[in-house]
């Protein structure tokens, strides 16, 4: 179990010389209800609300070259990797908690969110000495692939009339939202590359790139 962020911040603001309890009040927790409001007691805010998360990801990459049998300064290389990520939330916080009575009044919510990266890339390179000039040359061309799809959809329902539920249900509120995203992106790329090396002293590069979607 996790608690919403604020209980740090109001731990550092609440009086030292105020009583955490008060048996009198509904949470029975004590809360200061002077104006401007003051911070809200840590104490109530980790106890009644809860916010759990659950993460789960996995990371991929295979990678592979072959020399040609026939040119043995020329090689293919191959490489594919992906990256999985898929979230869960549920956040719930109590109507009767010093700050919703003030604000919202209660809410629960939920997200269930992914996002899944893939790369695809393959190139050649030729790296050899030349013979008609001093010095070593190094080409590389090559095609890039890379993908990303993100699903964000989440669900809040505040002005709870019940918090009996807490967030093991849906209860009735007077706002309810429910909001779908999804991002797509998507990048193919022409790459090359032309290095000459002369005595590892002097190095003249050039590179070229052209990117779409």
């Amino acid at each position: 179990r996790f608690t919403p962020g604020g209980v740090l911040g109001n731990a550092a603001q609440m009086g030292p010389t105020q009583p955490v309890y008060a048996p009198t009040t509904v949470t029975g927790y004590y809360d200061w209800t002077a104006n401007p409001p003051s911070a809200d007691n840590p104490v109530a805010i980790m106890n009644l609300a809860k916010d759990r998360g659950v993460t789960w990801r996995s990371i991929g990459n295979v990678q592979a070259e072959y020399r040609m049998p026939f040119l043995e300064a020329l090689r293919a290389t191959v490489n594919v990797g992906y990256d999985v990520a898929k979230t869960e939330r549920r956040t719930f916080t109590p109507s009767t908690l010093h700050s919703q009575l003030r604000e919202t009044h209660g809410s629960l919510y939920l997200a269930n969110q992914t996002q899944v990266n893939s790369v695809f890339e393959t190139y050649l390179n030729y790296q050899s000495t030349l013979n008609f000039i001093p010095g070593n040359l190094d080409l590389t061309g090559g095609y890039s692939y890379n993908t990303s799809h993100g699903d964000y959809p989440w669900f809040r329902v505040s002005g709870l009339a019940t918090n009996l539920l807490e967030d093991n249900g849906i209860p009735t509120g007077t706002t309810v939202q429910n909001v779908s995203n999804v991002v797509d992106s998507r990048l193919i790329s022409f790459f090359g590359r032309a290095n000459y090396n002369l005595n590892d002293r002097y190095l003249v590069a050039l590179s070229l790139r052209r990117d779409g979607s």
